[in-house]
């Protein structure tokens, strides 16, 4: 089902947060969404719209830009809001552990589509730094 929807990558690279910090999986994923959304996302344009809705009717529906700015910036406020952030603050985090973790979540999705694109260790390392730094 969660290959279907196209958030496939988002759960795999939890899994790495949950298993080695002990994060509750959604929290997990709740770091990573953002980051996951605007490299999906600016790729897989067709759905901003509906996600933009379903957000916050006063976010334009259309495709652009300014509308994925939008989508990726009202979810960070919700994580900040609720504290997500806070549960990663004093968790034994390096550089070399994302690159482990970006190395196993590639073979997880190498030969997977996450929506119509094909993602690179680079572009997932590059996620969780964003997200965890």
């Amino acid at each position: 089902m969660i290959g279907q929807t196209g958030m496939g990558l988002v759960h795999y690279m939890g899994y790495h947060l949950t298993l080695d910090l002990g994060l509750k999986h959604g929290t997990a994923n709740g770091l990573l969404l953002p980051w996951v959304c605007e490299a999906a996302l600016g790729r897989d344009r067709y759905k901003l719209p509906t996600i933009a809705k379903g957000l916050d009717a006063t976010i334009s529906e259309s495709t652009d830009e300014e509308t994925l700015e939008k989508v990726v910036e009202y979810i960070q406020r919700f994580i900040s809001q609720i504290g997500l952030a806070d549960e990663i603050k004093n968790k034994d985090l390096s550089h070399e552990k994302i690159k482990n973790y970006s190395e196993r979540t590639l073979k997880h999705v190498e030969s997977s589509l996450i929506g119509s694109w094909l993602v690179s260790k680079e572009e997932i390392e590059e996620i969780y730094r964003r997200a965890l730094f």
